[in-house]
């Protein structure tokens, strides 16, 4: 004789239908493939703070650092994220010029080696305030730009203005269209 079909059998049976109709709904209507967090490689390769400390002359004597990142969707298609580094420093001017085209060039060339093409570089130089650089990058269907810049400090900016007179900030963005 076959086994009775009590309660706990039928509600079993039940749920495998109704998982199999739940999953089969989620996958055809997308709803089951990832959404996850999507980033260039190069995005998540890159150490901006030790990519700074290579890229500084030796004479650079750092102040306050910080570093920060972000980022957040703006629709269900793109993503944005970023990423930056600020520091206090001192060095002679001529050195400030040779950290900001050493940073430019070992960020492009960071670019290129995760397989992407820099596009619009820019060179912003506006003695006396110093100077800085930026160019666009494309790594598949992401986009992104870095900015660097370096700026004298004035004297309302507090009491280290003497010892650390130089402001760096560097920033990567990134909006990735899934």
């Amino acid at each position: 004789m076959g086994q009775p079909i009590g309660r706990y059998a039928m509600n079993t049976a039940m749920n495998k239908v109704l998982m199999a109709a739940v999953l089969v709904v989620l996958l055809v209507t997308g709803c089951g493939r990832p959404k996850g967090v999507v980033r260039s490689a190069f995005f998540w390769g890159v150490d901006l703070t030790a990519t700074v400390n290579r890229c500084a002359p030796a004479e650079v004597k750092w102040g306050d650092r910080g570093t920060g990142s972000g980022g957040g969707a703006s629709n269900e298609v793109q993503t944005h994220w970023h990423k930056d580094v600020n520091a206090d420093f001192q060095c002679g001017a001529e050195a400030v010029d040779t950290f900001l085209l050493a940073l430019e060039a070992d960020l492009q060339k960071a670019v290129e080696s995760y397989g992407g093409k820099v596009a619009k570089p820019q060179n912003i130089t506006a003695k006396p305030s110093v100077g800085g650089f930026g160019f666009d990058y494309e790594i598949g269907k992401t986009r992104g730009e870095v900015r660097g810049s370096v700026r004298r400090r004035n004297e309302n900016e507090g009491r280290w203005t003497d010892r650390y007179p130089y402001h760096l900030d560097l920033r990567v963005e990134e909006a990735v269209v899934r």
